[in-house]
Parts: structure tokens; C-alpha cells; sequence
């Protein structure tokens, strides 16, 4: 999906930094809805199982989920060693 989206835009250089909701919208025609993990709620939805039980919901409707990380390298890690 992001080659064509690269594609789509002329080159990976174009899309750097877009936001992958963004382009399955604009890829599918749907609607794009998100959410943040650095949140105090999102932190309690996590802790509380309601996240992956709201990933599951997602899953079991046929929508398409994408996750994505804040800007930067492929080689910048946070403390869990996450790009």
C-alpha cells in the first residue's frame, strides 16, 4: 500500500512524513479515524486490556488498521528499542 501511495506521489520523498490514516483514506476512499497512545487515557485503555479489545472490534468489522511512530530515523529507538 505505501509503494503505491509513494507511487501515487512521485517518490518515497514526497510522503516522508505523512500520516498513514491520511493515505488509506486517500488510497480506499474511506474515512480515517485515530488515536494516540501518549495520552493518560490511551495509558489506561492499554493497562486496562480496552485497547486491544478495541483493536479486536476493529479486526472482526473488516476495517483496515495501520499503526505509525513519531517522525524520525529508522535507526532512532525509544527505551524499549522501538523505532
Amino acid at each position: 500500500m505505501e509503494k503505491a501511495y509513494a507511487k501515487f506521489h512521485g517518490s518515497y520523498t514526497n510522503i516522508n512524513g505523512g500520516r498513514p490514516k491520511v493515505a488509506l483514506a486517500n488510497m480506499t476512499g474511506g474515512i480515517a479515524d485515530g488515536f494516540s497512545l501518549d495520552t493518560p487515557e490511551a495509558k489506561e485503555e492499554i493497562n486496562s486490556g480496552a485497547l486491544w479489545e478495541k483493536c479486536l472490534e476493529i479486526r472482526d468489522r473488516g476495517e483496515i488498521m495501520c499503526a505509525a511512530s513519531h517522525h524520525g530515523k529508522d535507526t532512532d529507538k525509544n527505551s524499549l528499542g522501538i523505532v
